[in-house]
């Protein structure tokens, strides 16, 4: 997995997960939505090798992005901060 996706889902995440699971429950639809985001995200990092999965990862990330857009927010990451974490992530998953 690249390092800036990593990075992102142990510093970043780590903490969306967790906010959310103490604002919503663990087993809450929000939270339910931010562990698949983290699962999409995983999936979107990894190899693909087929025309097919490449369009299929730019299918689904405008969706993806949105979710941890909202993610950050409601955990308080300032807009600045998100937009600089959405770069790195879109660097990443560049392929």
């Amino acid at each position: 997995m690249q390092e800036g996706v990593r990075d992102f889902l142990f510093q970043i995440w780590a903490d969306v997960l967790a906010m959310t699971a103490v604002k919503h429950g663990p087993q809450g639809e929000q939270t339910k939505a931010m562990k698949r985001a983290a699962a999409d995200l995983i999936w979107s990092a990894s190899a693909k090798v087929s025309r097919e999965e490449r369009a299929e990862v730019i299918r689904r990330l405008p969706p993806l992005l949105k979710t941890l857009r909202d993610g950050m927010a409601s955990a308080g990451v300032s807009p600045d901060k998100q937009d600089e974490h959405i770069q790195t992530l879109n660097n990443s998953l560049a392929f």
